[in-house]
């Protein structure tokens, strides 16, 4: 499997990055941007990684356990943008 094959996944991926960026940045949420250039280095290192690694098994597994970093990361990310919309709610109504 060529490396031309990740490229349009990697893409998207750099996509819903920089939209997730420009929306903390305009919600001013300053706490999840260090997780958010933390997730980005690890996207670049392994395009790169994977630019030159020749193996496919390799390559599978590696790209298994990105894609479990990710889900967690999201997972993570969603209970926290849940836990601050329901503390803003109680703010609100209260």
């Amino acid at each position: 499997m060529r490396v031309a094959f990740f490229l349009p996944f990697f893409f998207a991926f750099l996509r819903v990055a920089f939209f997730l960026a420009f929306f903390f940045a305009f919600l001013r949420v300053a706490f999840f941007l260090p997780f958010f250039f933390a997730f980005l280095r690890v996207a670049f290192f392994l395009a790169f990684f994977f630019a030159f690694l020749r193996v496919a098994f390799l390559r599978v597994a590696f790209l298994r356990v990105a894609f479990f970093l990710v889900a967690r990361f999201l997972a993570t990310l969603r209970r926290t943008v849940l836990r601050l919309a329901l503390a803003f709610l109680r703010v609100v109504r209260f």
